[in-house]
């Protein structure tokens, strides 16, 4: 039960994240991330390294699929330790109140 209640937390967040995240990322592919409200150059470089007043975001599948599949792995592995716990327990007595 408590295995089936962290996968069902852990798609829910998934889902949400990847279409929440999804679409950010998806706005700043397309638009780009505006860098000139971090200075008053037209461009400007930082440790050597020269931006332009625009960066756009490279979107690809991997990039929304992984971190799903990472974190419902995390997910459930860290519904294992409450799970086994749980199992060792009596239900009669912790229903009734006497732990």
């Amino acid at each position: 039960m408590v295995q089936v209640e962290t996968v069902v937390l852990g798609v829910a967040g998934a889902v949400a994240g990847a279409a929440l995240g999804g679409l950010l990322a998806w706005y700043h592919a397309t638009a780009g991330l505006d860098m000139t409200r971090l200075t008053d150059q037209a461009s400007f470089s930082y440790m050597g390294v020269a931006f332009s007043e625009r960066i756009h975001f490279v979107l690809s599948p991997t990039a929304l699929v992984q971190p799903v599949a990472v974190m419902l792995v995390v997910a459930l592995l860290s519904g294992l330790w409450p799970s086994m716990t749980a199992s060792r327990l009596d239900p009669a007595p912790t229903i009734a109140g006497r732990t």
